[in-house]
């Protein structure tokens, strides 16, 4: 169930609550990722481990990378010619399925 939580956590509660939100996406460290997920989703009322957050960004990792965009929609989004995707889509699936939102760059 904690997994589930981690997940309800940056599904439900994070995107409500814009500077969490934000502090989140601008960390790079997985370390760092998870001691401010711990603590603030403690705060709202979250019960989830370390291990628990590792496990499910590890299942994110396939997903990233097959997320990001190919040379070809990059063009087109730099020149502005178009219709191209301009990002990757979000899936509101829970990741234990192998879809969701995708959480963080690491």
């Amino acid at each position: 169930m904690s997994k589930e939580n981690f997940i309800k956590f940056y599904e439900e509660y994070v995107p409500k609550h814009a500077a969490l939100k934000t502090q989140l996406d601008g960390i790079h460290n997985e370390q760092e990722f998870t001691k401010v997920a711990l603590a603030e989703g403690k705060k709202g009322g979250f019960t989830f481990a370390p291990s628990d957050v590792a496990e499910v960004m590890e299942a994110q990792k396939p997903q990233r990378k097959a997320k990001q965009l190919s040379d070809k929609q990059l063009d087109t989004v730099a020149g502005g010619i178009g219709l191209g995707v301009a990002a990757p889509g979000v899936v509101s699936k829970t990741i234990l399925e192998g879809e969701g939102t995708i959480m963080c760059c690491w």
